[in-house]
């Protein structure tokens, strides 16, 4: 159904930002992905420069930590999934759904 990225909205560049990335089945993401897919985890900062940050293979889900040590808003995507989603990109932030980070 769609792939989705799950952060806190608000990082340090002192201290790695825990990211959550789910292959989700529906629209609520109650059910997860039972196939193996590997992806690209990017950032875009403001001045339109995306990379690559990780590329994970994973079932289901997958968390790792991101260390990003300038003061600045970052977009969050993936690219390149071996399987392609449906639905578009969903980022969970807490407290609403911003693919945005703020580093401080």
């Amino acid at each position: 159904h769609h792939y989705q990225i799950e952060h806190d909205g608000n990082g340090l560049t002192c201290s790695a930002e825990p990211i959550t990335i789910k292959a989700c089945l529906d629209a609520n993401c109650s059910f997860l992905s039972t196939n193996s897919v590997s992806l690209d985890f990017q950032v875009t900062n403001p001045a339109s420069a995306t990379s690559t940050i990780n590329s994970p293979t994973f079932i289901g889900s997958t968390s790792f930590n991101f260390n990003h040590t300038i003061v600045e808003a970052l977009t969050l995507s993936v690219a390149n999934a071996t399987i392609s989603a449906t639905d578009p990109l969903v980022c969970d932030d807490g407290s609403g759904s911003s693919c945005d980070i703020d580093f401080f």
